[in-house]
């Protein structure tokens, strides 16, 4: 059985290295390997560990068949992923199988997001963002609160898709308050970034100049930073187009 999660491993990071070189099909071919393999330790075995290590699995090729624009197979492995946080959360309430059970809830509204089906979607996101809250009272560290975050945001997402202006702008204030704080708490690169697409999707919403000039002027500075990464500078362009519409 060992053995058997040394190979889970093996086909694991081949289907990474791959996935980073852009060869999705052939991380698709390592990851459903990697499933199989799962599949039958959880058969053998279903000890939490082998149907977490099932559950991920399934996260990883739901992950794959979507950046291959199968949506309905991602959907397929999505819901399976969800199934198994579901029980693992019910068997063991720990904060890690909590956490994983809002981020399938969260995949899960992006999915049925993608699919057009607004009113499902904001189902899963509502129960991700509940957990989210009960996770950061427990414990107010980085990571749930940058659950919390997201949570915030994808509310405010499928708000404005629905329409709901104001529900919109509550959320996405709630966000930017914790992108805020986590920002200046880990002054990494994603941190900021994540402040920065705060303040434009604030500014986007109310058509707040200040606002995109804030997402701006963070995305100028990171673009200066790590000139390798041209989604900076995609960003900071965009903002500053939008600026200068703005001014016309």
């Amino acid at each position: 059985m060992e053995n058997l999660r040394s190979l889970s491993i093996g086909y694991e990071k081949l289907g990474d290295i791959l996935r980073a070189q852009e060869n999705i099909p052939a991380a698709r071919k390592y990851y459903e390997l990697e499933t199989d393999i799962f599949q039958q330790l959880a058969e053998e075995s279903p000890t939490i560990q082998n149907r977490r290590g099932l559950s991920v699995s399934y996260e990883r090729m739901g992950d794959i068949c979507e950046a291959e624009g199968d949506i309905p197979e991602a959907k397929k492995y999505y819901e399976l992923f969800l199934k198994i946080s579901k029980q693992l959360a019910k068997e063991s309430p720990t904060l890690e199988n909590r956490r994983t059970l809002s981020i399938s809830y969260g995949i899960m509204g992006s999915i049925l997001k993608a699919e057009g089906n607004i009113p499902s979607a904001r189902k899963y996101y509502e129960f991700a963002l509940e957990i989210s809250k009960q996770l950061a009272e427990e414990s107010s560290t980085i990571e749930n609160r940058q659950s919390l975050s997201i949570g915030y945001n994808s509310i405010g997402d499928i708000s404005k898709a629905e329409g709901d202006l104001p529900t919109a702008r509550k959320y996405y204030e709630l966000d930017l308050e914790i992108s805020k704080q986590l920002a200046e708490k880990v002054p990494s690169p994603e941190a900021w970034d994540d402040l920065a697409v705060s303040y434009y999707k604030l500014g986007i919403l109310g058509n707040s100049v200040s606002s995109l000039q804030k997402a701006l002027d963070i995305w100028t500075r990171l673009s200066e930073q790590y000139p390798m990464v041209a989604y900076y500078a995609q960003n900071r362009d965009f903002a500053r187009s939008l600026l200068a519409l703005g001014e016309n």
